[in-house]
């Protein structure tokens, strides 16, 4: 797929985040990573339900810029919650064993509720590409009956992901001391890139992170699809084509 000719410029920018100690310049790579993960978004959901070639970016258009701007918006809803809870995480074990196990139910409560609050609004980005009028509030309404098991068919397209990058962790070691699940290694404040071995490992990382990419745009096209009226007809046989 001509798409993945980005993947340099993505990995690019998770190199220069992870490896700058400036929160500024690892918010400008963490802009530069969405704008490339939003270009690439909008090809693969023009290709999923337009059966238009995934290729390279000519030009950037509004509605890349729109595509961007709402990676950002529910990044936050869905991200946020799990930012602000981390404080209350020590990070060594607590004494308490009842207190740790506490706190992991919360953890684990919250990481469950936001990835709920994101597939009841991904909807929203195959609308973006296809410039069809769909806001947040009809995501909502129209995944209403199916949020539980959007939620269970991405957990089981995201496990094989995430078992790899908890592996990587220990493979590596976890060079970069950052959390995966909230960063592509561009977490602010990178403790920064030290050798060939961390930056295999943001390698590694920024890799699986474009497969979730490619398998949540596919599964929020294939939502758009069944539970809308608003794809495109040639969209009826995206499912044929994901197969």
């Amino acid at each position: 797929m001509a798409t993945a000719g980005l993947f340099p410029l993505y990995y690019a920018a998770a190199l220069v985040s992870a490896g700058s100690p400036s929160a500024t310049i690892d918010a400008l790579a963490l802009l530069v990573g969405l704008l490339v993960m939003a270009v690439v978004s909008v090809a693969w959901y023009r290709s999923f339900l337009l059966g238009e070639p995934a290729a390279l970016l000519r030009r950037l258009s509004p509605v890349h810029l729109r595509m961007g701007a709402m990676t950002l918006v529910l990044s936050l809803l869905t991200y946020g919650p799990l930012w602000l809870a981390e404080p209350i995480f020590p990070p060594e074990p607590a004494d308490n064993i009842l207190r740790e196990l506490a706190l992991v139910a919360v953890f684990a409560a919250v990481i469950f509720l936001t990835l709920y609050l994101f597939v009841r609004l991904f909807m929203v980005f195959p609308a973006i590409a296809l410039s069809a009028s769909f806001e947040l509030r009809d995501a909502l309404r129209a995944s209403a009956r199916n949020g539980g098991r959007l939620l269970l068919i991405s957990l089981l397209l995201a496990l094989p992901a995430v078992l790899l990058l908890v592996a990587a962790d220990i493979l590596f070691e976890a060079p970069l001391e950052e959390s995966n699940t909230l960063s592509v290694a561009y977490g602010l404040g990178g403790p920064g890139i030290d050798g060939v071995r961390e930056a295999a490992y943001v390698l590694l990382q920024s890799l699986l992170h474009f497969v979730l990419a490619a398998l949540t745009a596919a599964l929020a096209a294939i939502a758009f699809t069944r539970l809308t009226d608003l794809a495109p007809p040639l969209s009826g046989t995206v499912d044929a084509r994901l197969s």
